[in-house]
């Protein structure tokens, strides 16, 4: 008799209570790292079929937070695209990032929604900031010393060139 009541309360158990992962599809591989977030919908868990992340608004200032914006299928019908809001994280390099998005439903049950996003970060490491004089052209591209009242350019070793009018 113990055995049949455990039995049925496992049952009703897993009927009242289920957890779904949804993978998109679309994603890339090995992502530098996780970002997750937690959002409670009004509708049944197991109808959720399947779900993508297609935007990702990055913030002017890192202590914002980021948007995301899902497209979520539930019994077959695309959802409006729901917006969720990321806590604010740096992203330290170029590469393939992993949102995570729990979804809590009515019932208790839960879906985890995961997908992935490439982001380009700016690159700073590849701003020059030691440049070094290489030489000194007067404007028909002879090299020549530094003259006052002389309209010269200065080529610096990052390519890059100034004109400089001495007085």
């Amino acid at each position: 008799m113990k055995k049949i009541i455990f039995l049925l309360v496992t049952l009703s158990s897993s009927f009242i209570y289920s957890q779904n992962i949804v993978i998109d599809t679309l994603n890339c591989q090995q992502p530098i790292a996780t970002l997750t977030q937690t959002l409670e919908l009004p509708t049944m868990c197991d109808s959720i079929l399947n779900a993508h992340l297609f935007s990702v608004n990055f913030p002017n200032n890192p202590t914002d937070s980021i948007e995301t914006w899902w497209a979520i299928a539930i019994s077959g019908i695309v959802l409006e695209p729901i917006s969720v809001n990321y806590e604010p994280y740096t992203f330290a390099e170029n590469g393939c990032y992993e949102y995570q998005l729990f979804i809590i439903c009515p019932l208790g049950d839960t879906t985890t929604l995961i997908s992935t996003y490439y982001v380009s970060t700016i690159g700073l490491d590849e701003l020059t900031l030691d440049k070094k004089l290489i030489r000194i052209t007067d404007l028909m591209g002879r090299e020549c010393l530094q003259e006052p009242n002389k309209l010269l350019i200065y080529h610096y070793s990052d390519g890059s060139t100034c004109k400089i009018l001495t007085l």
